[in-house]
């Protein structure tokens, strides 16, 4: 990406950011236990709606590299499915059968920025500047240890080593 053009432009970030939660935590459970976000620069308004629905499509399949929420999810899934066989409403038997939630913690879309935070969230990705692109989502994922602290975290040139590796990671 050439910085000096990105000068001449003007600039929107838009972001999202998820945290997940046990519904039932042990003493050993941080609060919120993972958070994902992702952000995108871009040159042109985008509608919010168009925004959201990609950001989500872009969380929910980081939870197939992450095997723990995969396999909690999955879980939760059959858990609701049995309990509505034998005969529960969906409400109660999400109620039942729910091992975590997640919630939106934060979100901006379409906010106008400088060229300087544009670099800032950029330098984030872990990427080369070449690899910069405008209108691209990048993504970021966080552990938390029981004390609120990182435990491990992974941006988006991490998350493409996992991906191009094949790897699902077990945290």
């Amino acid at each position: 990406m050439d910085i000096e053009e990105l000068r001449e432009k003007k600039l929107y970030r838009s972001s999202k950011m998820r945290a997940y939660y046990a519904i039932r935590p042990t003493t050993e459970t941080p609060t919120p236990f993972v958070e994902f976000r992702v952000f995108m620069i871009h040159t042109d308004k985008i509608d919010e709606k168009k925004l959201e629905e990609l950001f989500d499509k872009v969380m929910n399949d980081l939870e197939f590299i992450f095997i723990s929420i995969r396999i909690v999810r999955e879980t939760e899934i059959e858990n609701i499915h049995s309990l509505m066989q034998a005969g529960m409403s969906r409400e109660e038997a999400e109620a039942i059968g729910s091992i975590i939630r997640y919630e939106t913690v934060g979100y901006e879309f379409n906010r106008e920025i400088t060229v300087e935070e544009a670099i800032d969230d950029f330098r984030t990705t872990g990427l080369p500047v070449d690899e910069w692109i405008l209108n691209e989502v990048y993504r970021y994922v966080a552990f938390y240890d029981i004390d609120g602290f990182i435990s491990h975290d992974y941006n988006e040139a991490q998350i493409r080593e996992i991906e191009a590796r094949g790897e699902i990671i077990s945290v």
